[in-house]
């Protein structure tokens, strides 16, 4: 079963207006099986509408080592009215196991749409 280390904060969060929001952090999985699953994305702004993304493993989230490594996933917030969002990450194996979850909060940065 995959578990996302740290999971009190990431590893880095960075956005910038009218870009990519990059979420990365550690992970361990000690079957090695990442390949062929994915990372769950929900995110919650503070006008309460609320997404979510799938990001599959290896073709949209960038995956290092094969036990133990990092996750990079990206996604274009479109905050509108809101001030910031909560985004919270789960990552799944190949055999949909799910791992602990990943929450932090975004502020949303000058010019971003």
């Amino acid at each position: 079963m995959p578990h996302i280390n740290g999971a009190s904060s990431p590893l880095s969060i960075d956005i910038r207006a009218s870009t990519t929001l990059s979420i990365v952090f550690n992970y361990a999985a000690q079957d090695g099986n990442l390949q062929g699953g994915h990372v769950q994305l929900s995110r919650v702004y503070s006008s309460g509408d609320t997404e979510t993304h799938t990001f599959s493993i290896p073709a949209q989230a960038t995956v290092t080592g094969t036990t133990s490594g990092q996750v990079r996933v990206g996604g274009c917030p479109r905050y509108n009215e809101s001030s910031s969002s909560l985004e919270t990450i789960w990552l799944y194996d190949a055999n949909n196991h799910m791992s602990n979850s990943l929450t932090m909060t975004v502020t949303r940065p000058a010019g971003a749409p």
